[in-house]
């Protein structure tokens, strides 16, 4: 798992990991992970395939790609948001069934 709790440009792929933007975080980049937990300042998009949270500490200006989505009172964000559902292991997705 990855803690930020300074400044960061760039991207971020840690697709199998969770990723948590401290409250002294200020991240501007793109940001993939299987979990994102916000309590600082980030701007740009966020990937995930598991849960995204925004903490009322927390601001994220930037689109969502995720799982489920939780945003406390008093956060800000700024976006919009698609929730995707994984397809269980073992379970055959068929179109039009």
């Amino acid at each position: 798992d990855l803690i930020l709790d300074g400044e960061l440009e760039g991207e971020l792929d840690v697709e199998n990991r969770s990723l948590t933007i401290g409250p002294h975080g200020k991240v501007t980049a793109n940001a993939k992970a299987r979990e994102v937990d916000i309590q600082g300042n980030m701007t740009g998009n966020v990937e995930t395939s598991g849960k995204t949270c925004i903490r009322s500490s927390g601001s994220l200006v930037g689109d969502v790609v995720t799982g489920g989505i939780v945003i406390e009172n008093g956060a800000v964000f700024r976006g919009n948001v698609e929730i995707t559902v994984q397809p269980s292991r073992g379970v055959e997705v068929k179109n039009g069934e």
